[in-house]
């Protein structure tokens, strides 16, 4: 479960973090493809408290993230959405029991080479990257597909992240 929820952790991490930046911190945007890729590069690369300080530069205050968890078999989607801005310590929702009693016994086995298509919708930018994931779960072995969608907009000189949505399908 640990990988599973890694993104969305870091998310969090960027949302405390994105209070003690300034706004003009974020820096010029070069060519609009390349800045997208860049600040995808950066969302991906992430992989502690001090990567995740260096990202939150590419997040707007007001961003949102949302995370959906499909498990078929009759089973109702789980769901948890919040705002940066109003993320804290009091928002870590690991420390959720449905968190607990999601992550008891699940091992990410492997996890496949992301495929990431970049494209522009209207006036935004999104970011469309899959995983193949092969996990263990209370004795039951199967696949899971992750899908994580970027939304960046412009803001000032630059692109911004406004909305992350990342899907983890278990049917």
């Amino acid at each position: 479960m640990h990988k599973l929820f890694t993104r969305f952790s870091v998310a969090l991490v960027a949302a405390i973090a994105l209070s003690t930046i300034p706004a003009h911190a974020a820096g010029p945007a070069q060519g609009k493809n390349k800045a997208v890729s860049e600040i995808v590069a950066r969302y991906h690369g992430v992989e502690n408290k001090a990567d995740a300080i260096r990202a939150s530069r590419d997040w707007l205050p007001s961003a949102k993230i949302s995370a959906i968890l499909k498990f078929g078999h009759g089973q109702p989607d789980d769901s948890y959405e919040f705002k940066l801005h109003s993320a804290g310590p009091a928002a870590l929702w690991k420390s959720d029991p449905k968190y607990a009693k999601l992550s008891a016994g699940y091992v990410e086995k492997s996890r496949s080479k992301p495929t990431t298509k970049l494209e522009k919708v209207g006036k935004k930018w999104q970011s469309v990257t899959k995983y193949q994931v092969d996990y263990m779960a209370k004795g039951f072995t199967g696949k899971m597909q992750e899908v994580e969608t970027i939304t960046l907009i412009k803001r000032g000189p630059g692109l911004k992240i406004s909305n992350v949505k990342i899907l983890y399908d278990f049917r």
